[in-house]
C-alpha cells in the first residue's frame, strides 16, 4: 500500500474518513492536529491564542517534514489540518509522499458539522452569519490549494462509509 493523505477544509470529514479508511486498509492512521496537540501538550486553540497562527503553521510544517522523513512509519493514512496545504512546501512534500485525496463539502454542510466551532480557532467567536461569511471567504482563498490532489470527493451527501468506498475504488483502479 502507498501512503494516503486526506486534505480539505475543516468539517469535510478528514478525521472520520481517515480512521475508517485506515481500519479498512489495515494500516496506521495519523491526524496531524492530534500529533501537534500531543507533542506540544497544548490544545490547538491554546497554541493559536498563546503563539499565533504562524507558529501553529510552523508546527504543521515540522510534522509534515517528520512524516515524509518516515518518523511515523510507512503505509499510513494521514489527515491534515484544513490549512496544512496552504504551505507550498507542505503541499509538495505530501504530494510526493502519497496519494492526495481532497474532501470537499458545501458551506452549509461544513457549518452544520462543526457547530459552534468549539476547538477550532478559525471557527469560533462569531455569529452563525459571521461564521458563514468568514468561512466562505476562507474557503475561497484556499480553494486553489485544495485542487492540487489526485482525487477529489464531495462529502456533502455521502456517509463516511461511502467516501471510504469511493477512495478504495479509486485505489483499486489505480493498481490495475
Amino acid at each position: 500500500m502507498k501512503n494516503i493523505v486526506l486534505t480539505g477544509f475543516m468539517g469535510t470529514g478528514k478525521s472520520s474518513v481517515g480512521r475508517q479508511l485506515a481500519s479498512e486498509l489495515g494500516c496506521k492512521y495519523l491526524d496531524i492536529d492530534t500529533v501537534i496537540v500531543k507533542v506540544s501538550g497544548k490544545s490547538i486553540p491554546d497554541i493559536f491564542k498563546e503563539y499565533g497562527e504562524e507558529h501553529f503553521r510552523g508546527m504543521e510544517s515540522l510534522m509534515v517534514e517528520r512524516l515524509v522523513a518516515g518518523d511515523f512509519g510507512v503505509n499510513i493514512v494521514v489527515s491534515t489540518g484544513g490549512g496544512t496545504v496552504i504551505s507550498d512546501s507542505c503541499r509538495s512534500a505530501l504530494k510526493g509522499w502519497g496519494t492526495v485525496v481532497c474532501l470537499t463539502a458545501r458551506i452549509d454542510i461544513i457549518l452544520s458539522r462543526i457547530g459552534s466551532g468549539e476547538g477550532r480557532p478559525l471557527a469560533s467567536g462569531t455569529t452563525v452569519e459571521g461564521q458563514r461569511a468568514a468561512f466562505t471567504e476562507l474557503l475561497r482563498s484556499r480553494e486553489k490549494f485544495y485542487t492540487d490532489c489526485d482525487l477529489r470527493i464531495d462529502t456533502s451527501s455521502r456517509t463516511v462509509s461511502e467516501v471510504v468506498e469511493a477512495i478504495m475504488s479509486y485505489l483499486d483502479n489505480r493498481a490495475d
